[in-house]
């Protein structure tokens, strides 16, 4: 009974978390080379599994953008196939360092390290956006970043001046949204955290 009750209080957390998490789960699975019906299923799946299994005040669920750039490397060298494995996979490690209590030495990581980490994840997803920024079609992907980068240099006189002037207007709206109505949530923020916060 105390699951169903558990459930019955958190279903529209969890509802609201998966329609809310869809446009970035889209445009992350186009990161990772993915299909953007990958992204929403997942996005949608997350928040159902995280209001049911969920325990915590201070769950955050949503997508991930530090996993883009492996998944993007697993879907080149192995096809779209093996991401679900991978998902699994990614899952069954999570249990095992719960089971183990490892959670405990996360505290130990210095900060530098968690930057740093956060800076490499925003330079590997911003040089794999480039052929969508520049608007060059067609191009061959690589398994290594700097490999898809020299590509795109290597086609710049191919860009589209159209998508460029797309491209940098939605940045400045980006931008201006964040300096003049800092409350905005969601996408509008670069802090999109707090939109995908469960309260189970």
């Amino acid at each position: 009974m105390q699951f169903f009750s558990h459930v019955k209080n958190n279903w529209k957390s969890g509802f609201t978390v998966a329609l809310v998490s869809i446009p970035l789960a889209v445009s992350l699975s186009v990161a990772a080379n993915a299909s953007p019906v990958m992204g929403i299923i997942t996005a949608v799946w997350a928040g159902i599994v995280a209001a049911i299994f969920g325990g915590s005040n201070y769950n955050i669920v949503g997508p991930t953008g530090a996993l883009s750039g492996m998944l993007a490397a697993f879907a080149i060298n192995y096809g779209y196939s093996s991401l679900p494995l991978l998902a699994i996979l990614s899952g069954v490690i999570i249990l095992v360092f719960f089971a183990l209590r490892f959670e405990r030495y996360i505290v130990l990581i210095p900060s530098s390290v968690v930057h740093g980490f956060t800076l490499g994840v925003a330079l590997i997803i911003g040089l794999n956006q480039l052929n969508f920024a520049l608007g060059l079609k067609g191009l061959p992907a690589h398994r290594h970043l700097l490999q898809n980068v020299m590509e795109s240099f290597m086609h710049i006189g191919q860009l589209d001046a159209g998508t460029i002037m797309l491209f940098l207007v939605a940045i400045a709206v980006i931008f201006s949204f964040s300096k003049i109505i800092p409350k905005v949530p969601g996408p509008i923020r670069s802090s999109y955290r707090d939109v995908f916060r469960v309260s189970v």
